[in-house]
């Protein structure tokens, strides 16, 4: 991998990290996070392969990213761009923060979920976490394509996001697919505010209807 991120103190900003690479077990190819801050970076076109390879961007269990893009990184499973995992079943003082993000063209091509961000823990003691004012979108798997969620037991809230235009190739459409999933769920109110594209259903609290409307995703231009 390219960096790999340990305490509350450490501050990472106005970087591209690319080129990283990582393997099976051994997660997060652009960036593993435990803790500190990420900030107006660029996390893209980084890989994870192999069985069990998850976060190809970014492996995140504790801290925050915030006013970043994570852009083109592939995985053959779980989370290519964005992964939140389990921080070993210890308490953190408080949720992982992903907040002001675009999340866009990251592919996982052999199995699992959530090309743009995945969160897996199991029985509710993985890292908690908060999703806000973030666009997902135009990220491709074989199922749910966006957002993928294991257990909405640490999911705190998802608030003010985009969550449009992602691309399954061989799962079916039903509760939310293509652009999130929760697995056992089809419906949570810690959706607040959001819009899900792609005839994904409006869920939640004040749920915004229609489409993104993007400008161009053939372009990668994710205004609307």
């Amino acid at each position: 991998r390219v960096i790999w991120m340990n305490g509350v103190q450490s501050v990472l900003t106005n970087l591209t990290i690319t080129g990283g690479a990582t393997s099976g077990w051994d997660r997060g190819g652009g960036i593993v996070m435990y803790d500190g801050v990420i900030s107006h970076c660029m996390i893209s076109n980084n890989v994870a392969t192999g069985n069990n390879a998850r976060g190809a961007g970014i492996n995140i269990l504790g801290g925050t990213l915030t006013h970043s893009i994570v852009a083109k990184n592939k995985s053959t499973t779980y989370g290519a761009g964005i992964y939140v995992g389990e921080y070993g079943y210890k308490t953190l003082p408080k949720p992982v923060l992903i907040d002001r993000c675009l999340v866009y063209g990251n592919k996982c091509t052999d199995g699992g979920g959530g090309a743009g961000i995945a969160t897996y823990s199991s029985n509710d003691k993985g890292s908690k976490f908060i999703i806000r004012h973030c666009t997902i979108a135009n990220n491709t798997s074989p199922s749910c394509a966006g957002l993928y969620i294991w257990s909405i037991g640490t999911c705190e809230a998802i608030e003010s996001c985009i969550i449009a235009d992602n691309v399954q190739t061989v799962d079916s459409t039903a509760a939310g697919k293509p652009n999130w999933a929760i697995n056992g769920a089809t419906a949570t109110p810690k959706f607040k505010n959001c819009l899900f594209g792609n005839g994904s259903g409006t869920v939640g609290s004040a749920p915004v209807s229609g489409n993104a409307s993007f400008k161009s995703l053939a372009a990668d231009n994710y205004h609307l």
